[in-house]
């Protein structure tokens, strides 16, 4: 990571499966809270991502049953639910799939109108806990044979044990640049990987049902 970061504090109450996700510089102006429920439904979505600043809804995530797979949608309450898509993407669902145990591969366009791609990459980040590491892959032909070696991080999460405390997700500042929906896709696709319910009932496939920080 670049010395220049910002950090989003995840919290999650002991019993609760209501994370709270704030920013702890200005950069990162928005707070979020994410709740997360029981997958019952390959189709119904079991986590809702709240933008807290706007009182608003903005991401879904679904998962099909026994599959590694998951599917995240972003945008605003009405969109989410009356069928439409996203403007920036063709059927409203992005995929956010598993390469390996340790890599999971998700795309978006930018602010730009640019699409890129990105990895989250499992990694040992310190004595103190386990954690993974996003990189932009978009110019990697073959993420199978390339390396990551001395490439820049845009981001670092780090599993946090405590009463309240779940994680910290450090980023590089200027992914401001990149837009809201990036800085939303990353959220959820860390939640995604971390949180141990979005696992319950897979059959251990993707990052294992007993949750990432387990592993």
């Amino acid at each position: 990571m670049a010395a220049a970061v910002d950090t989003f504090r995840i919290a999650r109450a002991p019993l609760s499966e209501r994370y709270r996700i704030s920013p702890e510089t200005i950069t990162l102006c928005s707070s979020y809270s994410l709740d997360v429920k029981p997958r019952t439904n390959a189709q119904r979505p079991f986590m809702v991502l709240h933008d807290d600043s706007q009182k608003r809804i903005c991401g879904l995530v679904r998962r099909p049953m026994n599959s590694s797979t998951f599917e995240i949608r972003l945008g605003s309450a009405g969109s989410l639910h009356d069928g439409k898509s996203h403007p920036k993407h063709s059927d409203g669902w992005v995929e956010l799939t598993h390469r390996s145990n340790d890599t999971a591969v998700w795309s978006i366009c930018l602010a730009s109108g640019q699409r890129r791609t990105f990895a989250w990459v499992r990694s040992s980040i310190s004595l103190a806990g386990r954690g993974m590491r996003l990189f932009d892959i978009t110019e990697m032909s073959d993420l199978s044979t390339g390396s990551l070696e001395g490439m820049h991080a845009l981001a670092n999460f780090e599993r946090k044990k405590g009463l309240t405390s779940f994680g910290a997700l450090e980023v590089d500042n200027k992914i401001s640049y990149y837009g809201e929906d990036f800085v939303q896709m990353l959220l959820l696709t860390a939640m995604c990987l971390v949180d141990q319910t979005s696992k319950r009932g897979t059959n251990s496939l993707g990052w294992g049902s007993r949750g990432f920080e387990d592993r």
